[in-house]
């Protein structure tokens, strides 16, 4: 789409609230501007879908952009969760240089893209190429027209000048990504590797922050040896708990901890496929209420495979969680951040589409949208994608970009990463 567009006859999925109609949608300046059936053609570009199904584009609430090159990635066997930081995470994260930095981010952006997913908060860290990081990114996004919300990991386990660096990162982005397509909050790594002083020192810089928060045991442990009553306890003592601020997993937080985040105007983001890879344990989302949001930490682009990962753990611990609630409160969260409106296929909000192709042999209604998501439809099912109005995939190709040239950027990339983790790692 770069004019005005009217697309026609397709099944019109909207997730919040759910509801199915077969109609058509005009689209002028990146905005849905009319919706209705058999609306009548002007002077303006007209796509037949067919029948196809239009759903608003994904966001993914928790990413981890810089592992998207850890894919296949030989790695040393672990025990726990801390083995696994020790051992994968933190070497991968100490590899990168700022090209690495951009190849991560154009692979896992472009994995988003295929997959229907239109908007990716980041949470990103660098420790040997900080400076600049977070422009490489919204660079990259740019690029291939993905919205973002990009945040610096500040961490104790880096060094005094390592979280200085950090802490300058974030505020320069922060002052020149304020909405629309690219914002920056404030990113912490999570309370354990934060003494009292740094989150202190964190909270000279305002917005809203993006932190793991309860992820782990040790997360609890070290609020309490810091006299705590929890993680987040610790955030609202430092006056970091703002609101809109992205606490990403959960797992052991306590339900008082959770009301405060609540009460505080925070947002909550689940990440069943992280959890379970890193055996953390399991969130239980539902008590996340309506600012419950889904991710996936870094694992995979594909916000079809989170929502059934959440579905399906959520079966098998016998917990009730409302997938297209949690898919309705991204877009609400990712909104709020941005300062545009997403999430419905509803005049005024912004035209971020996904079609789907239409295969379904069972029929598709306002009751059974969970339950196609579910069961029926994937990212295989994507073939088309906007963003703003603007076109970015077509038949399953991105648009203007030089998919074969940016592949083997990345498995070059790759391989020099893979080589220095399992030499940080000992491997």
């Amino acid at each position: 789409m770069k004019g005005p567009t009217l697309i026609c006859d397709a099944h019109l999925v909207d997730i919040d609230v759910p509801n199915v109609e077969r109609g058509d949608l005009r689209i002028r300046d990146g905005k849905i501007v009319e919706r209705g059936t058999e609306l009548v053609p002007g002077d303006e570009e007209v796509i037949d879908f067919g029948g196809d199904v239009l759903l608003p584009g994904f966001v993914n609430a928790h990413m981890h952009l810089y592992s998207a090159l850890a894919v296949g990635m030989p790695t040393p066997a672990v025990e726990n969760f801390e083995e696994a930081l020790n051992k994968v995470w933190w070497p991968l994260d100490r590899a990168l240089s700022l090209g690495d930095v951009r190849a991560s981010a154009q692979s896992g952006l472009l994995g988003a893209l295929r997959a229907g997913c239109t908007t990716v908060i980041d949470h990103h860290s660098s420790p040997n190429a900080i400076q600049g990081s977070l422009n490489a990114i919204a660079q990259t996004a740019r690029e291939l027209g993905v919205r973002t919300v990009l945040a610096y990991e500040l961490t104790d386990r880096n060094g005094e000048d390592g979280f200085s660096d950090g802490l300058e990162e974030n505020a320069e982005a922060i002052a020149e990504h304020s909405g629309g397509l690219c914002r920056a909050l404030i990113g912490l790594h999570a309370g354990f590797t934060l003494s009292d002083t740094s989150l202190e020192r964190a909270s000279t810089v305002g917005g809203p922050i993006h932190i793991h928060a309860g992820e782990s045991e040790g997360d609890r442990l070290f609020a309490e040896k810091m006299k705590s009553a929890g993680p987040v306890s610790r955030l609202k003592a430092a006056g970091l708990l703002r609101p809109n601020s992205v606490l990403a997993h959960g797992v052991h937080l306590n339900q008082s901890e959770i009301d405060l985040a609540i009460d505080s105007g925070a947002w909550l983001v689940h990440n069943p496929t992280s959890n379970r890879n890193n055996r953390v344990g399991y969130a239980r989302p539902g008590r996340f209420g309506a600012q419950g949001c889904l991710g996936t930490d870094g694992i995979g682009s594909d916000m079809f495979q989170a929502v059934k990962d959440a579905f399906f753990v959520a079966r098998e611990q016998a917990h009730e969680v409302d997938v297209l609630g949690l898919l309705a409160a991204n877009h609400r969260l990712a909104s709020a951040l941005l300062g545009v409106r997403l999430g419905r296929l509803q005049p005024g909000y912004e035209a971020d589409l996904v079609r789907l192709e239409h295969a379904c042999s069972t029929p598709l209604t306002p009751q059974n949208v969970g339950g196609h998501l579910l069961f029926g439809f994937s990212a295989s099912h994507v073939r088309d994608v906007w963003i703003a109005g603007r076109q970015r995939l077509k038949d399953r190709r991105v648009s203007d970009y030089d998919i074969g040239f940016s592949q083997g950027r990345s498995r070059r990339a790759a391989k020099g990463i893979w080589s220095r983790v399992n030499s940080d790692s000992g491997e």
